[in-house]
């Protein structure tokens, strides 16, 4: 099966089948949806195939209310061609099929939780640009990268890498706290893979969350960092980390003991 990519299409193009990607209100979508009868749900992430014709040959749109639906449809019928022992014929639709996730929430958690079993992978950057793409193909919508779960009271640990996050990860000014033995450059490079992991899951047509401090359930937020601390200066914190994630949104509440709640 050999697939190409085009802009235009006339009769004369020696395609058996054209595959149309369009958002649901472009201009292209809409004769597929007039003639076929259906129209798209304006609610999150549906999705939509739908038979018809282009250029007098045989042609599926692929659409979607937003672009996650698009791409939705996009990788369902992806999926069709690689389970069916006749690709082709596994794309053509005898009638619109329109979808939608069952939950609106669909989201992996991976925690770092060890010094030693969980600093190779979070450094290695060949790690992580697969596996936001393999969340994506497999439908799920967050990816949540938590620290400090391990633990139920915060005394006497003595494997607390990341246990309290910030120190770990930058020196804020006005905020003489450090983690004691943790030499400057270990902790500029905590950062810099902070970010890279957080530029990769954002890469992907889906909300990232990176990362979640212990025992705090953030809200469905489209920043694509977003970093929960608990800390009498909140706000310089969070200041401190606006430097680094300028795309991020912020807010400060009470929280338990006189503390302030901070997230990007």
């Amino acid at each position: 099966m050999k697939v190409s990519r085009v802009t235009q299409w006339h009769p004369s193009h020696p395609f058996d089948l054209y595959i149309v990607a369009a958002g649901a209100d472009h201009g292209r979508a809409r004769p597929f949806l007039h003639k076929g009868g259906v129209s798209i749900p304006s609610q999150a992430e549906v999705l939509g195939l739908v038979p018809g014709k282009l250029a007098g040959k045989e042609a599926v749109l692929a659409t979607g209310s937003d672009s996650r639906g698009l791409v939705y449809a996009l990788l369902e019928l992806a999926d069709r061609v690689q389970s069916s022992r006749v690709p082709l014929e596994a794309t053509r639709l005898s009638h619109p099929v329109i979808g939608q996730p069952a939950n609106s929430v669909r989201a992996v958690n991976r925690s770092f939780e060890s010094d030693v079993e969980d600093k190779p992978w979070y450094n290695d950057r060949s790690f992580w640009p697969p596996n936001p793409t393999m969340l994506v193909a497999q439908r799920f919508n967050r990816f949540c990268l938590s620290f400090g779960l391990a633990y139920d009271f915060a005394r006497n640990i003595t494997d607390c890498y990341f246990h309290f996050p910030y120190p770990f990860l930058l020196s804020i000014q006005g905020c003489d706290v450090r983690a004691e033995g943790l030499p400057d450059e270990e902790r500029d490079h905590n950062l810099e893979m902070l970010r890279f992991i957080s530029d990769e899951a954002a890469a992907r047509p889906r909300k990232a969350m990176a990362p979640v401090s212990r025992k705090i359930r953030p809200r469905a937020l489209k920043a694509s960092v977003r970093i929960i601390l608990a800390h009498p200066r909140g706000e310089s914190v969070a200041q401190g980390f606006s430097q680094y994630f300028p795309g991020g949104c912020g807010g400060f509440s009470p929280g338990s003991r006189g503390r302030v709640l901070s997230w990007f």
